[in-house]
């Protein structure tokens, strides 16, 4: 009997292991930073086709770092510093938001499809950011950073975006994945 119990809680922690597992990491990631003439302070910094099709949920993280503090003089431009801005991340060149606000927008795409967003505009200098979706059956998953930083105050401290340590993680739910947070399916 005392065999019996061992095995079956060998075998459940071995299930839990298998069911989470890393698929894609970027370790450097990406900076964006203003430069003193920019043509466009909008970058835009893709993943693409990254295979989900035996992920139940996937689990996105990743570090972000701003060069500048937020609010005041010199520093990161919030979207409530830019008066009548609407503060659109699709259309940041919109009449009132061009050379305003500093932003950091991720999205989730699964199959070509949005699926989950994050925006990104002060007040925290830095953190990590966790995005957790179901799948759905997808097949591929693309994720797209747009950041955008306006002014150069001082040449050298520029505004910028920093984001490092990107991961996806899979899960594949077999049997329900043991993490925190939970999978979402």
């Amino acid at each position: 009997m005392k065999y019996i119990f061992i095995c079956i809680l060998f075998c459940c922690n071995w299930f839990n292991i298998v069911g989470q597992t890393i698929i894609f990491t970027d370790p450097i990631g990406f900076n964006h930073a203003a430069t003193s003439a920019p043509s466009d302070p909008v970058g835009v910094f893709n993943r693409n086709s990254i295979d989900v099709s035996n992920c139940t949920s996937i689990k996105l993280q990743f570090n972000f770092f701003w060069s500048l503090d937020w609010e005041g003089s010199g520093n990161m431009e919030s979207v409530n510093e830019c008066g009548s801005c609407a503060g659109d991340p699709e259309d940041p060149h919109s009449p009132g938001c061009d050379n305003c606000w500093d932003f950091l927008y991720t999205k989730i795409l699964l199959d070509g499809v949005e699926t989950t967003t994050n925006l990104l505009s002060g007040p925290d200098q830095d953190g990590m950011v966790m995005m957790i979706v179901c799948t759905n059956g997808a097949a591929t998953l693309e994720i797209e950073f747009n950041a955008a930083v306006y002014a150069v105050t001082n040449p050298s401290i520029p505004e910028a975006i920093s984001v490092t340590n990107i991961q996806v993680e899979c899960w594949d739910a077999t049997p329900t994945a043991v993490a925190t947070p939970t999978p979402l399916c």
